[in-house]
Protein backbone atom coordinates (compact mmCIF):
# COMPACT_ATOMS: atom_id res chain seq x y z
CA UNK A 1 0.00 0.00 0.00
CA UNK A 2 0.88 3.65 -0.21
CA UNK A 3 1.72 3.79 3.51
CA UNK A 4 4.37 1.04 3.40
CA UNK A 5 7.70 2.18 4.85
CA UNK A 6 10.95 0.24 5.03
CA UNK A 7 12.77 0.71 8.35
CA UNK A 8 16.32 -0.13 9.46
CA UNK A 9 17.16 -3.59 10.73
CA UNK A 10 14.77 -5.72 8.65
CA UNK A 11 11.68 -3.92 9.98
CA UNK A 12 8.93 -2.31 7.92
CA UNK A 13 5.50 -0.87 8.64
CA UNK A 14 2.37 0.39 7.02
CA UNK A 15 -0.67 2.16 8.48
CA UNK A 16 -1.99 -1.07 10.03
CA UNK A 17 0.94 -3.33 10.97
CA UNK A 18 4.63 -3.66 11.74
CA UNK A 19 6.77 -6.36 10.08
CA UNK A 20 10.07 -8.00 10.95
CA UNK A 21 11.68 -9.93 8.09
CA UNK A 22 8.31 -10.08 6.35
CA UNK A 23 6.32 -11.42 9.33
CA UNK A 24 3.79 -9.34 11.27
CA UNK A 25 5.02 -8.24 14.70
CA UNK A 26 2.02 -9.20 16.84
CA UNK A 27 0.59 -6.38 18.95
CA UNK A 28 2.95 -3.70 17.65
CA UNK A 29 1.53 -0.20 17.26
CA UNK A 30 2.47 1.00 13.77
CA UNK A 31 1.77 4.63 14.61
CA UNK A 32 4.38 4.83 17.44
CA UNK A 33 6.80 2.11 16.31
CA UNK A 34 10.47 3.00 15.74
CA UNK A 35 13.80 1.19 15.48
CA UNK A 36 16.09 2.34 18.30
CA UNK A 37 19.21 0.20 17.88
CA UNK A 38 20.46 -1.37 14.68
CA UNK A 39 24.09 -2.28 15.42
CA UNK A 40 25.50 -4.58 12.77
CA UNK A 41 26.47 -7.26 15.29
CA UNK A 42 23.78 -6.96 17.97
CA UNK A 43 20.08 -7.76 18.17
CA UNK A 44 17.82 -5.26 16.45
CA UNK A 45 15.85 -3.27 19.04
CA UNK A 46 12.67 -1.31 18.48
CA UNK A 47 9.86 0.08 20.58
CA UNK A 48 6.37 1.48 20.47
CA UNK A 49 4.05 2.94 23.10
CA UNK A 50 3.37 -0.54 24.55
CA UNK A 51 6.57 -2.60 24.39
CA UNK A 52 10.25 -2.99 23.53
CA UNK A 53 11.09 -5.53 20.80
CA UNK A 54 14.19 -7.58 20.09
CA UNK A 55 14.31 -9.03 16.58
CA UNK A 56 10.53 -8.69 16.33
CA UNK A 57 9.70 -10.30 19.70
CA UNK A 58 8.41 -8.50 22.80
CA UNK A 59 10.86 -8.15 25.68
CA UNK A 60 8.87 -8.69 28.86
CA UNK A 61 8.86 -6.32 31.85
CA UNK A 62 10.73 -3.46 30.16
CA UNK A 63 9.24 0.04 30.23
CA UNK A 64 9.15 1.34 26.62
CA UNK A 65 8.68 4.98 27.60
CA UNK A 66 11.93 5.20 29.60
CA UNK A 67 13.91 2.56 27.68
CA UNK A 68 17.13 3.70 26.01
CA UNK A 69 20.28 2.09 24.69
CA UNK A 70 23.68 2.97 26.21
CA UNK A 71 25.88 1.16 23.72
CA UNK A 72 26.23 -2.21 22.03
CA UNK A 73 26.30 -3.96 25.45
CA UNK A 74 23.91 -2.11 27.77
CA UNK A 75 20.44 -0.56 27.89
CA UNK A 76 18.23 0.79 30.68
CA UNK A 77 14.73 1.73 31.67
CA UNK A 78 13.42 3.53 34.77
CA UNK A 79 13.95 0.46 36.96
CA UNK A 80 16.87 -1.58 35.64
CA UNK A 81 20.10 -1.76 33.70
CA UNK A 82 20.20 -4.57 31.12
CA UNK A 83 23.09 -6.40 29.51
CA UNK A 84 22.28 -7.19 25.88
CA UNK A 85 23.68 -10.71 25.59
CA UNK A 86 23.31 -13.17 22.74
CA UNK A 87 20.68 -15.16 24.63
CA UNK A 88 18.56 -12.13 25.51
CA UNK A 89 18.51 -9.34 28.04
CA UNK A 90 19.83 -9.90 31.56
CA UNK A 91 19.20 -7.50 34.43
CA UNK A 92 22.43 -6.23 35.97
CA UNK A 93 21.63 -6.84 39.66
CA UNK A 94 22.20 -3.88 41.94
CA UNK A 95 23.26 -1.49 39.18
CA UNK A 96 22.24 2.12 39.77
CA UNK A 97 20.49 3.60 36.70
CA UNK A 98 21.30 7.19 37.71
CA UNK A 99 25.11 6.74 37.90
CA UNK A 100 25.64 3.83 35.51
CA UNK A 101 28.28 4.30 32.81
CA UNK A 102 28.99 1.82 30.02
CA UNK A 103 32.77 1.71 29.53
CA UNK A 104 33.04 -0.60 26.52
CA UNK A 105 34.29 -4.17 26.00
CA UNK A 106 31.28 -5.40 28.08
CA UNK A 107 32.49 -3.46 31.15
CA UNK A 108 30.54 -0.82 33.07
CA UNK A 109 30.52 0.89 36.45
CA UNK A 110 28.30 2.94 38.73
CA UNK A 111 28.68 4.58 42.15
CA UNK A 112 28.64 1.15 43.81
CA UNK A 113 30.72 -1.23 41.72
CA UNK A 114 32.16 -2.30 38.40
CA UNK A 115 30.50 -4.90 36.16
CA UNK A 116 31.42 -7.32 33.42
CA UNK A 117 28.41 -8.22 31.30
CA UNK A 118 25.61 -8.69 33.88
CA UNK A 119 27.95 -9.68 36.74
CA UNK A 120 29.23 -7.45 39.52
CA UNK A 121 33.02 -7.57 39.93
CA UNK A 122 33.19 -7.80 43.71
CA UNK A 123 36.96 -7.16 43.88
CA UNK A 124 36.84 -3.98 41.78
CA UNK A 125 37.53 -0.51 43.10
CA UNK A 126 34.90 1.47 41.20
CA UNK A 127 36.67 4.81 41.73
CA UNK A 128 39.83 3.70 39.87
CA UNK A 129 38.38 1.01 37.58
CA UNK A 130 39.22 1.60 33.89
CA UNK A 131 39.38 -0.30 30.65
CA UNK A 132 41.80 0.14 27.84
CA UNK A 133 43.14 -1.63 24.86
CA UNK A 134 43.72 -5.28 25.51
CA UNK A 135 47.28 -5.85 26.63
CA UNK A 136 48.85 -9.14 25.66
CA UNK A 137 52.01 -10.30 27.42
CA UNK A 138 55.06 -8.24 28.21
CA UNK A 139 53.88 -7.06 31.64
CA UNK A 140 53.87 -8.60 35.08
CA UNK A 141 50.11 -9.03 34.73
CA UNK A 142 50.07 -10.99 31.48
CA UNK A 143 47.01 -10.43 29.31
CA UNK A 144 44.47 -7.96 30.73
CA UNK A 145 41.62 -5.78 29.46
CA UNK A 146 40.74 -3.72 32.59
CA UNK A 147 42.43 -2.59 35.78
CA UNK A 148 42.03 -0.65 39.01
CA UNK A 149 44.44 0.39 41.76
CA UNK A 150 44.49 -3.16 43.15
CA UNK A 151 44.06 -5.62 40.26
CA UNK A 152 44.30 -6.42 36.59
CA UNK A 153 41.26 -8.11 34.99
CA UNK A 154 40.53 -10.23 31.96
CA UNK A 155 36.91 -10.96 31.00
CA UNK A 156 35.82 -9.66 34.41
CA UNK A 157 38.08 -11.98 36.44
CA UNK A 158 41.00 -10.89 38.64
CA UNK A 159 44.36 -11.85 37.15
CA UNK A 160 46.90 -10.53 39.65
CA UNK A 161 47.39 -7.66 42.03
CA UNK A 162 48.54 -4.44 40.35
CA UNK A 163 50.82 -3.62 43.29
Amino acid sequence: PMTFESLPGSYAKDSKAVYFRGEIVQGADARTFSVIDDCYDSPILAKDIRAVYRNGLVLQDIDPVSFKVFNIDYALDKSNIYFKGEGGFAVVPGADPTTFTALGASYAKDKNSAYYMATRISEADDATFTIGERHYGGTQSGDYDAKDKNHFYRYGKVLVSSN
